[in-house]
């Protein structure tokens, strides 16, 4: 390595270690920077009822989620099956919709 290099890669760290703690660092109100979501590929066994498996509805998601701590919610379109068409059983799935 020659010195040219050294000092260009030394340069290169010390940026990246002057930027990085900002962006680790919490936000000024203390509140978490990040929630956590789940993905419903995790429950892909169960939703589809392969053996060994307790059968669950792909509409029961966003409970089981909630209950293990998630704030949020990822779906899988080919999880969802026939509700995937149907808006009503979609607007279910999102509690924040005007239903």
């Amino acid at each position: 390595m020659n010195r040219r290099d050294f000092l260009r890669t030394t340069a290169n760290a010390v940026l990246a270690a002057s930027v990085l703690p900002s962006r680790l660092a919490p936000a000024a109100d203390d509140a978490p920077r990040y929630r956590l979501t789940l993905g419903q590929w995790t429950f892909h066994r169960a939703v589809r009822g392969e053996p060994g498996v307790a059968k669950r509805d792909p509409l029961e998601f966003p409970t089981m989620a909630g209950e293990l701590g998630f704030e949020g919610a990822d779906y899988s379109g080919i999880l969802l099956g026939e509700h995937h068409a149907r808006p009503a059983s979609l607007a279910d799935l999102n509690p924040w919709s005007p239903t």
